[in-house]
């Protein structure tokens, strides 16, 4: 099955910023989606694993589409995925398919799951719901081989949209990510976990990232170190960011301390210079600079 992603449903993520929400109860839920959508998300992910049971599937989901003033994504994610769902596998497909069904614009389903999710799914019922296919490892961080190799795999399965999740553990780790989404012939988001891990939320899309992930300014997040909206919307300007970018920035150990995002994006706003400034959290300087050589940075601090 090809990738068949409808221009005017692409937009709808292109570029924006998703925010994470989830929630003990449906209405810590809802009272997430309207946070979200007053700190200017362009889209949410309903993390459905962060409600409690019991957890009536059609009335919640019904509830939250509704309620939903921006795109929603439905993922449910079990804990080997990251998530907090560890009941019954063929309940959390249901689930799923049932948002599928109800007419959520984008559900999300791990790699390890697509095949069975993607045999059950009727595509012509749930022809405007798009499908992303989902990787996910917490413990290791992806090279460039190993990446190209899940994105075949993925893109084979016969989703809609591709997404890698991964920690890195040195700022270098986030390089492959980058290289895959400017090779990538398909919508692709990848998100990096963990505090050298932020820069993979503050350029991707100047590599051509479909979405960049933050979390609520009132939360910690559901990912590890993710940036927060306000941060990404007002300090980093995100929505000013494309390929064209010069990307400046301060290298230290560590970084975000640093008020100098704060100034020099604001300097950069005014004057109407397409650049961004932002902090490298960077422990080994001499492998920083041999492995981002060749990425055309502008300058550093």
């Amino acid at each position: 099955m090809q990738f068949s992603v409808e221009r005017e449903r692409e937009k709808e993520m292109e570029g924006g910023v998703c925010a994470l929400v989830g929630g003990r109860s449906l209405e810590e839920m809802k009272g997430a989606i309207g946070e979200a959508a007053e700190q200017g998300a362009h889209l949410v992910e309903l993390c459905l694993d962060t409600i409690a049971p019991p957890f009536d599937t059609t009335q919640h989901l019904s509830s939250l589409l509704h309620l939903c003033p921006v795109p929603a994504i439905v993922s449910f994610r079990p804990r080997w995925a990251g998530g907090l769902y560890d009941r019954d596998e063929d309940e959390r497909l249901r689930t799923l398919l049932l948002a599928a069904e109800l007419g959520y614009p984008f559900v999300d389903i791990e790699f390890e799951s697509a095949s069975d999710f993607l045999v059950r799914l009727d595509r012509q019922r749930c022809k405007n719901c798009k499908i992303i296919i989902s990787y996910y490892n917490g413990s290791e961080s992806l090279n460039s081989d190993r990446l190209q190799d899940l994105m075949a795999e993925l893109k084979e399965l016969g989703g809609d949209i591709i997404k890698f999740i991964s920690v890195a553990q040195r700022i270098t780790d986030v390089a492959p990510m980058f290289q895959l989404l400017s090779l990538s012939n398909v919508p692709s988001i990848c998100v990096a976990t963990g505090e050298r891990g932020q820069i993979c939320q503050l350029l991707s899309r100047k590599y051509g990232g479909l979405y960049i992930v933050g979390s609520l300014d009132s939360s910690e997040g559901l990912v590890p170190c993710q940036p927060t909206l306000s941060r990404l919307i007002k300090t980093f300007q995100i929505a000013r960011i494309n390929e064209r970018t010069e990307v400046f920035g301060l290298i230290s150990c560590p970084v975000n301390h640093s008020i100098g995002p704060v100034i020099h994006n604001a300097a950069f706003s005014e004057i109407n210079y397409n650049g961004v400034y932002i902090p490298f959290l960077v422990d080994d300087l001499a492998e920083f600079f041999k492995v981002y050589n060749g990425f055309n940075f502008s300058g550093f601090r």
